[in-house]
């Protein structure tokens, strides 16, 4: 029987009213407020999914360490430094400061990184962040350099950008094998301070 500290069902518990909250973020009858607050609750949930932190779900008051240990743990869910502000600033910002599309954007990233799901932006240049952290490890060069060998869209450019640089600063011998790099030349590469 599951007990309710159990941790698969506490991480199920707070997914399920994650996806509740999110679905609350979209109902007009709320305020604005309460709409980038639903929001916001939506994503601080997923990541207290994922982190395992807090005894209770729904229970936690926001906490900005939590949001750091999920985004080293989700380093692909945009928004971050959004929800951050919002976190920093949750009864004070005035309605018409609120970004209720960039809140909901984080918090249905956020959840669908703790339940698994593959970020389609990611699966989308999939194969060009490959080659892209190949040229800034194997050739050293730099970020702009890789970038622009890419034709990547305009729109697209910056968030692919993020997401290179989260994967280098995550890469390490440990998962060079799927950017097809060597152990020894992603260690010289960090050994070299990471050159970008």
């Amino acid at each position: 029987m599951l007990t309710p500290t159990d941790p698969a069902q506490l991480k199920r518990r707070r997914l399920t009213l994650a996806r509740t909250l999110l679905a609350d973020s979209h109902e007009p009858t709320l305020s604005l407020h309460g709409r980038v607050s639903a929001a916001f609750d939506a994503g601080y949930l997923a990541v207290l999914a994922v982190t395992g932190a807090g005894s209770a779900a729904g229970q936690e008051h926001p906490d900005a360490n939590v949001l750091a240990a999920g985004k080293k743990l989700l380093p692909e869910v945009p928004g971050f430094d959004a929800a951050v502000a919002f976190l920093e600033t949750r009864y004070d910002q005035p309605e018409a400061q609120l970004d209720l599309p960039k809140m909901q954007v984080w918090a249905a990233s956020a959840l669908n990184a703790a339940e698994g799901w593959p970020d389609p932006f990611r699966v989308k240049y999939r194969l060009s962040l490959n080659d892209a952290v190949r040229e800034v490890v194997r050739s050293r060069k730099p970020i702009a350099e890789a970038l622009a060998g890419l034709g990547l869209p305009d729109e697209d450019a910056a968030g692919f950008q993020q997401l290179l640089v989260n994967e280098l600063n995550s890469l390490a011998v440990f998962n060079c094998a799927r950017f097809r790099l060597g152990f020894k030349e992603t260690q010289d590469w960090i050994d070299a301070g990471r050159p970008r």
